[in-house]
């Protein structure tokens, strides 16, 4: 791929949107089973914009307002490529959509829930990306299967 084409995002408002997801789902957790379904639903939407405007290299609005407010947290942050964060915002979508499926059919969704929770937290306070860091060994992965059938 060109360089040209890549399209990059801040990396302090990719940690602000994280720090957003980390509040909800702590809420989740914290209100229970009756208030799950409406905060996931509320992720799963923003995850869906999340991806849809990384890939237009353009920061989500709510990001960018998080992100003023915690300059002094987050700092100005680096440019970083959009694709491991739209690849965060898929695996992100995936659990989610899971904890939600499995509220619908009266199971308690708490594992699915904490796992997002801890990446969130992660990329939030420390700045790993869980996501980001498989997404080379992922896309590797995806080519060697494309090359081999």
């Amino acid at each position: 791929m060109n360089s040209n084409n890549v399209k990059y995002v801040n990396s302090s408002e990719v940690r602000a949107g994280a720090l957003y997801n980390f509040i909800l789902l702590a809420l989740a957790l914290y209100l229970g089973v009756s208030k799950q379904s409406t905060l996931l639903v509320i992720i799963l939407i923003y995850l869906v914009l999340s991806f849809y405007t990384s890939a237009r290299g353009k920061p989500l609005n709510i990001n960018s307002i998080i992100n003023k407010k915690l300059k002094v947290v987050f700092g100005v942050g680096e440019s970083e490529p959009s694709l491991p964060v739209r690849f965060s915002a898929k695996i992100g979508f995936i659990l989610t959509f899971v904890s939600l499926l499995t509220i619908s059919l009266g199971n308690t969704s708490i594992i699915f829930i904490f796992l997002c929770l801890i990446a969130s937290a992660l990329n939030a306070f420390t700045g790993i990306c869980i996501a980001c860091k498989l997404y080379p060994r992922f896309t590797l992965l995806k080519h060697k299967l494309k090359f081999t059938n």
